[in-house]
């Protein structure tokens, strides 16, 4: 396995000590993945059917705590038919797990001991329970903000955990200079996206094997924008898709950094506290990209303030979602969607739902109270 700078397109080997290119770039698997239908592995019902496609595959999967095909709901949004991606179904209740299984599985390839994450929470849970299972020691770094639900999730795994004053990115400068176990923080790690990129397959093969018009995520650092170009891409690659469908990015209006950049508009990102603690970062890893992304698939993005969240939060509860308030980011920005495209002209439409709303119970409580 190598790596490739996404920056400067230097290649060197996959080694597990490296999550940065020296020139400060981020790192990608540097392979041009593809899949065919015939190539998915039917017997498995989990992302690692589509274990061709990706760096680790089934064979070479070590643990796991069944990271399931989640399901794709059809619902009616606003007089609308679309679809809903519903990845609280996973073992810690958010997407997050499908990239750390891979990143977990990598660690144990290379004999990790102990590995070192920085996380507003979701990705800080996930790295938890997944190191329990692999017997590898686990400390994250988090926001002193982060929900006590999240923080009760890591330190019920036997995580050590580090309380971080101060923005998002402080938790990660952090992490970066713990010397007590091997850097893995999954906006850095190179194999984390390719993880995510399984909700994209999944979205194909659930559909008849037709990859949907358009697909609407909640934006923070971005991955979920950048594993789903990654798959689809590798639909293209293997004659299954025939175009990359539109990649919607929806962020808070308190943490606007790539939808300033998408837009060019002047002025500095927004800094304010946001009930979408999941997406609250201002200084991004992967702006660039992320960036690149939207524009490539003739996407957009939107900014959505807390109280367009609540009334989407509200729906979704109303449906019987139970969803943390980061994935009601996406369906603001589907209601925005939907009032600007004609009803005959949205195609058939994705919202991917990240998170569960267990995680933060007493905020959704205290939120959607009257």
């Amino acid at each position: 396995m190598r790596y490739r700078c996404r920056r400067c397109g230097r290649s060197q080997p996959g080694d597990f000590s490296l999550w940065r290119c020296p020139c400060g770039g981020p790192l990608w698997w540097d392979a041009e993945p593809r899949l065919h239908r015939t190539e998915i592995v039917e017997a498995e019902s989990s992302m690692w059917r589509y274990g061709p496609a990706l760096p680790i595959g089934l064979a070479q999967r070590r643990i796991t705590l069944g990271e399931v095909v989640t399901p794709l709901l059809a619902v009616e949004w606003g007089g609308r038919k679309v679809w809903f991606k519903d990845e609280t179904r996973h073992p810690t209740g958010s997407f997050k797990d499908r990239g750390v299984a891979m990143v977990v599985n990598h660690a144990l390839a290379h004999r990790v001991e102990r590995l070192v994450e920085d996380s507003s929470g979701n990705a800080a849970a996930a790295f938890a329970a997944y190191c329990a299972a692999a017997g590898i020691g686990c400390e994250v770094h988090v926001p002193a903000t982060t929900s006590t639900a999240k923080l009760a999730q890591v330190i019920a795994h036997g995580a050590r955990v580090h309380q971080v004053a101060g923005p998002r990115e402080a938790a990660a400068l952090a992490a970066q200079s713990n010397s007590a176990g091997r850097y893995a923080g999954h906006n850095w790690h190179p194999l984390f996206v390719e993880g995510i990129a399984t909700i994209g397959y999944e979205l194909w093969e659930q559909a008849g094997y037709v990859v949907p018009d358009q697909v609407i995520v909640p934006v923070g650092n971005g991955s979920l924008v950048l594993g789903l170009l990654r798959s689809f891409t590798a639909l293209l690659a293997g004659g299954e898709a025939h175009r990359l469908p539109r990649i919607i990015g929806v962020q808070s209006q308190a943490s606007d950094a790539i939808h300033r950049r998408f837009h060019g508009l002047p002025g500095s990102p927004a800094a304010a506290r946001t009930i979408a603690e999941g997406i609250a970062i201002r200084a991004t890893t992967h702006e660039d990209e992320v960036v690149a992304a939207l524009h490539q698939t003739n996407g957009d993005c939107y900014v959505v303030p807390d109280a367009e969240v609540v009334t989407a939060l509200r729906g979704a509860l109303a449906m019987g979602l139970f969803i943390e308030p980061t994935s009601a980011v996406a369906l603001a920005g589907l209601t925005r969607l939907l009032a600007e495209q004609p009803a005959d002209g949205a195609g058939r439409t994705v919202v991917v739902l990240t998170g569960s709303g267990l995680k933060v119970a007493d905020a959704v409580a205290k939120l959607t109270t009257n």
